[in-house]
């Protein structure tokens, strides 16, 4: 697909998935940079060392030419995080359940899949605007962590709609663009005892 049709086809679909953004030995080099953490190299230290170090690689031309025409203007990183999700994941993390998340208009998520789907089958759902539009008139994606859910299907199927979710097989290195705000989405938890690692920049307008 050209980078022109990559900028249609995110610009009406508001995801796309990136294949080989970055190479598997850099992942692998990345993956075992977090994993050397310690009481005197705390993790929060090392992922914003690991991130500062190779945020000029991942901005590659492909993913400046789809951000800089969606924005209309320059863009920003707002927020950058390491992420490891574990298998244990639906018992603490929210984003293991359907939602939206809230904030600048138009903001944008990359994430970078450090290690593939099919390794810790951790992959990433999604729902595309039309049907995340009426989930929202159903009350179906609250704000409220505790009434968030895990399984949307006996809602889509009560409206009538597709019960078919966006999931891609992403391998190491590959990533995936999309608007957080305006598609419902949901992080599977990984296969027991497996992680996923995954590099997430949140992206705005400048």
């Amino acid at each position: 697909m050209s980078i022109h049709n990559k900028i249609q086809f995110f610009n009406e679909n508001l995801s796309i998935k990136i294949n080989s953004l970055i190479s598997q030995e850099l992942c692998n080099k990345l993956i075992k940079q977090y994993e050397q953490f310690s009481c005197s190299n705390p993790i929060n230290v090392t992922s914003e060392r690991i991130i500062n170090e190779y945020k000029e690689i991942v901005f590659q031309e492909e993913i400046k030419s789809i951000l800089n025409n969606y924005f209309g203007s320059k863009y920003q990183i707002f927020w950058s995080s390491f992420d490891v999700v574990k298998s244990t994941a639906l018992e603490d993390n929210y984003s293991t359940l359907w939602h939206l998340d809230h904030g600048i208009p138009k903001t944008l998520k990359l994430f970078i899949y450090l290690n593939p789907v099919s390794q810790h089958g951790g992959n990433t759902l999604i729902i595309d605007k039309e049907r995340t539009e009426k989930l929202i008139h159903a009350n179906a994606l609250p704000l409220e962590q505790d009434k968030r859910k895990a399984d949307l299907t006996p809602i889509l199927e009560e409206l009538n709609l597709d019960t078919n979710y966006i999931e891609h097989n992403y391998k190491t290195g590959d990533a995936l663009l999309f608007n957080p705000l305006l598609l419902a989405h949901r992080c599977l938890p990984p296969d027991n005892a497996q992680k996923r690692y995954t590099i997430c920049f949140t992206i705005i307008k400048k």
